[in-house]
């Protein structure tokens, strides 16, 4: 995934990439990217950023995916 972090004037602070990571789904308890998402199946996900760049404004960041990827 892309995060493209703004300041408070809607200018680009920095933009990142970061891999999604699995999350446990509460109702069942199983790990979100344990099998194969089905037609019209949704999953938890995070991405985990570690620092945030300090000019950031606390608003959502603009995510977009760059990459996806597939299992035979």
């Amino acid at each position: 995934m892309q995060l493209t972090f703004k300041d408070a004037k809607g200018r680009t602070v920095t933009t990142i990439q970061k891999p999604i990571q699995g999350r446990f789904k509460e109702e069942y308890r199983t790990l979100a990217d344990e099998s194969p998402i089905e037609p019209d199946e949704s999953r938890f996900f995070q991405i985990v950023v570690d620092q945030v760049p300090s000019k950031w404004d606390h608003h959502m960041t603009d995510i977009k995916v760059i990459t996806v990827g597939f299992t035979d």
